[in-house]
């Protein structure tokens, strides 16, 4: 009962619904009602529309979300760095009280060290290479999504206008919305292939590492097992072999967390774009117009009655 409360209590509180989606979701919808009718054409309606249920759920759940996901696995990655460290210097430390000719840790120890220090920078790079690519198949999906999404929205809107069409014309709209269909599936595969080869970049760099701890532990355990050489115990090449695995585990999880944030780079984007058009023009320009006019005003020392004798006769740009 105080696992399922807890729960409930961090679903309600991490603010993904109210505090971030219904957010910007709101300030979309604000932006676009205060808009002219002229700045209804920088953007279509379809963009709008799209921007604020996918784009503001997209920057919601794989920007925002990601970034506590990010905290954890970060957390976890270093006390595993940590604790092979520890146990490296351990098995020295161990090896130095049974054995009075004891020598410093060997390359080996500290080869299985470099191997886990390896893999983080190494799986993290490949995300930062494909970044680019992953942004080029993230963008031709959403244009594709959108404009079926605006044949979509247009036709259940609409609905009434459809009695009105014969035969021929409906066939027409429904294969249109049938190509636009058949356009947006494949480039739905290749945006889901790329981010999931972005993202298993990190999974292959930790299975070869693994591999190569694998080969190199065994032949250190058998050198002690038979021959007493080395540090290099059952116990542990077990720790080695489950440490390896949790930090490829987390360090897939960052690069998933990546993966996640350069897909939510363009919702953003595109976000911000919408978010950041001038907005009101003729007002601003109104605006504009009667700051200057009051500077003059102040300057040559106008009354208020000729500044509205002006107003009258439509010659404020004559101040």
């Amino acid at each position: 009962g105080l696992n399922r409360w807890a729960d409930v209590v961090q679903t309600r509180c991490r603010g993904r619904t109210g505090g971030i989606r219904q957010y910007h979701r709101g300030e979309i919808l604000r932006k676009f009602m205060h808009m002219e009718h002229s700045e209804h054409w920088l953007a279509s309606d379809a963009s709008w529309l799209y921007s604020a249920i996918y784009d503001a759920d997209v920057i919601t759940g794989e920007a925002y979300f990601q970034v506590f996901v990010l905290a954890q696995s970060v957390v976890g990655l270093a006390l595993s760095v940590l604790i092979v460290i520890i146990l490296v210097f351990w098995t020295y430390l161990q090896s130095k009280t049974d054995s009075a000719t004891a020598s410093a840790p060997t390359f080996g120890s500290i080869g299985f060290v470099v191997g886990v220090l390896v893999v983080i920078p190494t799986g993290l790079a490949g995300v930062f290479f494909r970044r680019k690519l992953l942004w080029v198949a993230v963008i031709a999906r959403k244009d594709f999504e959108c404009a079926w999404f605006k044949s979509c929205t247009w036709i259940i809107t609409n609905w009434r206008y459809l009695n009105g069409y014969a035969s021929k014309e409906r066939a027409a709209l429904e294969k249109r919305v049938q190509a636009q269909n058949k356009a947006f599936v494949p480039a739905h595969w290749d945006a889901r292939d790329t981010m999931n080869d972005t993202a298993w970049v990190a999974h292959w760099v930790q299975g070869v590492s693994y591999s190569v701890m694998l080969v190199f532990g065994t032949f250190a355990l058998l050198d002690y097992l038979k021959y007493g050489v080395g540090t290099m115990e059952v116990g542990t090449f077990y720790a080695l072999c489950k440490i390896y695995l949790t930090v490829g585990k987390y360090v897939g999880i960052l690069s998933g967390v990546f993966v996640s944030m350069q897909r939510a780079v363009v919702s953003l984007r595109e976000i911000a774009a919408l978010l950041n058009q001038v907005d009101q023009r003729s007002q601003r320009r109104e605006a504009k117009l009667w700051a200057k006019i009051g500077r003059t005003v102040g300057k040559v020392g106008m009354t208020h009655e000729a500044v509205a004798a002006l107003q009258g006769r439509g010659d404020l740009t004559s101040i």
